[in-house]
């Protein structure tokens, strides 16, 4: 409130001359007499920096709201959990709360935050258990018991403790692994190899490169059967992978593609009995010359639609070893002709299983010599070749070991039934439309290598 000194306010030019007050020594408010007001009102007007305090004049519309109403500032005090306080009250005295108007009802406040004593920490007790038993067991005995557990928790066990972390890494452990269609973090495949796996199902995985975080410490892996068909790996790091196994037994790399130096690495392995490089790229003549030289032991061979040159197969033919008893040369449709067929059949009498199908260049002489020279051959397939003529089929009624004959695409249903019917029965015509030679997986056992177990279920 504005307290003027005069019965006539002093004014200025859109403002109120307020004078200082002046009390009393018990607190009451004097007004001064006339004449030494006239004086006080000189003083301040000549001295108006010092002795006068200016205030802005404000509008009844602009106090108005700058005040809110009395209603809505008690509704949003009391939702605080505040009062307002009476003119004359105090906050200790009961008639500083807010009265109850006429008609309306305020329940008392409640009070919005609560402040709870924090209760005191209770302080870690030692353990009161008795004697750990599964501690005391032997190694061999505590292996026995997580042999039965899966590899991904294996690999947790190994982050609790350092005993756990050293049985986990044992070789029991890991000699079986299926990591068949998942995509792999870099370095997960040399671990895998450091840890002395013997069988590894790779089909349809995806590897992040590099496979070896720290190449220098592989020297060589303890693998023997490797299924690496159909994965997505780079050609730098499948030559790493070549390059630490020199104990392979099987191997299949079904359609990768291969360096210049990736059938020299596998040409390492002097152990090396099943080769399977369906569909694969980049085989060369040198290659192939230098790995049937190498590996003498190969029995299963399966190079099907590798886009196999002249000279290539002509390779295959002249320096395939006497002990090979599973071949397939399918997909050589212009390279492969009856005379590379007739050294090949003579270097081979052992062969059990031959596949020369889609060969456009053979002839019907070619199925004399070869039900002649090899008189152990079980499996013939010679599929959508086309110069060969129905008749020449016939022959095969005179083998005596001959049990499965595959003729797709060659003859026509009648011809079909009449050498079905000249046959006799005894040989089962159009069995197997694909060829199992070399395959790590035939059959319902999609998860198998080539017949072993791979996974822990």
């Amino acid at each position: 409130m504005l307290f003027s000194l005069s019965s006539s306010p002093l004014k200025m030019e859109g403002r109120k001359v307020v004078p200082r007050k002046s009390f009393d020594g018990d607190g009451s408010f004097v007004v001064p007499p006339a004449s030494k007001r006239s004086r006080l009102a000189l003083a301040d007007k000549s001295n108006e920096a010092k002795q006068v305090q200016v205030v802005p004049s404000e509008s009844p519309e602009r106090r108005r709201k700058k005040t809110p109403a009395l209603d809505e500032t008690d509704d949003e005090l009391m939702a605080l959990g505040l009062h307002r306080l009476d003119e004359e009250g105090d906050a200790g005295s009961s008639s500083g709360r807010r009265k109850n108007l006429p008609g309306k009802k305020y329940a008392e406040p409640s009070p919005v935050f609560s402040f709870k004593k924090p209760e005191p920490r209770v302080q870690s007790r030692p353990s009161t258990a008795g004697p750990s038993y599964f501690a005391s067991l032997p190694d061999e005995l505590v292996i026995q018991i997580l042999h039965w557990l899966p590899k991904r928790v294996l690999a947790h066990m190994a982050l609790t403790c350092r005993r756990f972390s050293r049985l986990a890494r044992d070789e029991v452990f890991w000699r079986r692994v299926d990591l068949g269609g998942r995509r792999l973090p870099p370095g997960v495949l040399g671990l895998l190899l450091l840890r002395g796996v013997t069988y590894l199902r790779c089909a349809k995985a995806s590897f992040t490169s590099p496979v070896f975080l720290k190449p220098s410490k592989l020297i060589s892996s303890k693998l023997q059967f490797l299924d690496l068909s159909v994965s997505d790996l780079a050609l730098s790091d499948l030559d790493l992978v070549l390059g630490s196994c020199q104990r392979l037994v099987k191997l299949s790399m079904e359609s990768l593609k291969l360096s210049s130096r990736s059938l020299s690495l596998v040409s390492q392995n002097s152990n090396l009995s099943v080769l399977h490089l369906a569909m694969c790229s980049g085989v060369t003549a040198a290659e192939v010359t230098h790995l049937l030289q190498t590996c003498s032991q190969l029995k299963e061979l399966n190079l099907a639609w590798t886009n196999l040159d002249a000279a290539s197969v002509e390779a295959v033919c002249r320096n395939v070893n006497s002990s090979m008893e599973r071949l397939n040369l399918s997909g050589c449709r212009d390279t492969l002709q009856d005379s590379l067929v007739v050294t090949l059949t003579r270097r081979c009498p052992r062969l059990l299983e031959l596949d020369v199908s889609d060969a456009v260049r053979l002839t019907g002489k070619v199925i004399h010599v070869i039900l002649t020279n090899l008189t152990r051959l079980e499996s013939l397939s010679t599929s959508r070749c086309y110069s060969i003529t129905p008749v020449a089929y016939l022959a095969a009624a005179e083998s005596q070991s001959l049990r499965y004959l595959n003729v797709f695409g060659v003859m026509k249903d009648a011809a079909f039934k009449e050498l079905r019917r000249r046959l006799g029965g005894r040989i089962d015509l159009n069995q197997f439309p694909f060829s199992s030679i070399a395959r790590p997986t035939v059959g319902i056992r999609r998860t198998s290598l080539w017949g072993n177990r791979v996974r822990d279920d």
